[in-house]
């Protein structure tokens, strides 16, 4: 992983003492039931797998792409799939924080 790669995946790692605002682009903005806020959860980790599965022997190293969050910011594909995993655990992390103040 990329320097570039490993700072940001170390910044998103869901820390509870640690809070992180998004920008106004990425706040959601209808959320609906849980029901289905779940199901299209998993249909992204479905997509997800599915994108893992596809790039098995690719060097993914060797290709860049740019945030999508900061334009400014490019990192290798490899990084990129371990930051979607670690950005998944602080969603995880902010259901589990969710359901256990609604209870």
């Amino acid at each position: 992983m990329d320097l570039t790669g490993r700072l940001l995946n170390w910044s998103l790692e869901p820390r509870p003492w640690f809070r992180m605002k998004t920008t106004a682009r990425f706040q959601p903005v209808n959320v609906g039931p849980s029901s289905e806020v779940l199901a299209e959860f998993l249909r992204h980790q479905d997509g997800i797998a599915q994108a893992l599965r596809s790039a098995e022997g690719l060097d993914l190293q060797a290709a860049k792409i740019v945030s999508p969050f900061d334009a400014r910011a490019s990192y290798n594909v490899l990084a990129a799939f371990r930051i979607l995993e670690t950005h998944e655990r602080r969603h995880l992390r902010q259901a589990e924080v969710a359901v256990a103040t609604a209870s």
